[in-house]
């Protein structure tokens, strides 16, 4: 902090104090409001879920679709596309390895619903989905 003082001599702390004391008080009094003052959104309320209403409230519910501009057409089409890969064999949250899945009658074991004579090491899923809708009300 002394390099960004000119001063003839070395500061001693006293010196220091009445240089620096103005900026920061001014830059103290500055931020006071904003840390006292309640900000806008802290006056607000949480906001409210499906988990809060009743059985009634929400077959009460009158749920549309949103659209992108015009509402005049009652046909709409969609495309999505999803991909997913699984790695490894679970039981729950339990990693198992191939030995402990996979079935080997020549090892003597017997077939169980949790052994399997194939063990996939990674499985991956691809789907193409199309969708054809007509909406038939118009509220």
């Amino acid at each position: 902090m002394a390099a960004l003082f000119y001063s003839a001599g070395p500061l001693n702390a006293e010196e220091t104090m009445s240089r620096t004391c103005p900026a920061t008080l001014i830059a103290l009094l500055f931020c006071i409001p904003f840390l006292v003052l309640p900000s806008p959104s802290s006056a607000q309320l949480p906001p409210t879920d499906l988990t809060e209403l009743d059985l009634e409230q929400i077959l009460a519910l009158r749920i549309k679709r949103a659209t992108s501009g015009d509402d005049s057409t009652k046909w709409s089409i969609a495309y999505r596309y999803v991909h997913a890969k699984f790695d490894g064999n679970r039981d729950g949250t339990k990693d198992l390895s191939v030995e402990d899945v996979r079935f080997d009658p020549s090892a003597g074991e017997e077939r169980t619903s949790e052994n399997f004579p194939i063990v996939p090491i990674t499985i991956s899923q691809q789907a193409h989905l199309f969708e054809l809708s007509y909406n038939a009300t118009t509220d």
